[in-house]
């Protein structure tokens, strides 16, 4: 491995002054504890978002001009904030799966790019649909 693509535990190690061998070594095993770190805070980042896009999208609904009391609008306010708190979930762990996906050494530029083309496509294709 050349010296650009080296990680900081690897360059901790080295001036802890662990050789090479033990550098490589200490970056490899410390790999799962990272990949969980990444898992945890995907996690909590989840949680507390969903829970803070609920509450904001149903305080927006009633504070807004609508008929508060009706059943159509308690129904919509609700639909709304499981559809915010779903965009949420799925774009952060998106970028959890792209950040364990790169800690495990594979480029996720061609793998964002393919879904890019797909969401591109599915759009196009939903369109009618909407």
């Amino acid at each position: 491995m050349d010296d650009a693509s080296r990680s900081y535990v690897y360059d901790l190690a080295r001036k802890l002054g662990l050789s090479e061998f033990g550098a490589e070594t200490a970056e490899w095993l410390l790999r799962p504890v990272e990949i969980l770190l990444i898992l945890a805070v995907a996690v909590v980042v989840t949680r507390i978002g969903s829970r803070v896009v609920r509450r904001s999208v149903q305080r927006l609904v009633a504070r807004s001009t609508l008929r508060s009391g009706e059943a159509t609008a308690t129904n919509r306010a609700d639909t709304l904030a499981g559809v915010a708190a779903s965009l949420v979930r799925v774009a952060v762990w998106t970028i959890a799966v792209l950040l364990v996906i790169d800690k495990l050494g594979v480029n996720p530029g061609p793998l964002v790019a393919g879904a890019s083309i797909v969401g591109v496509a599915v759009g196009f294709g939903a369109q009618s649909l909407v």
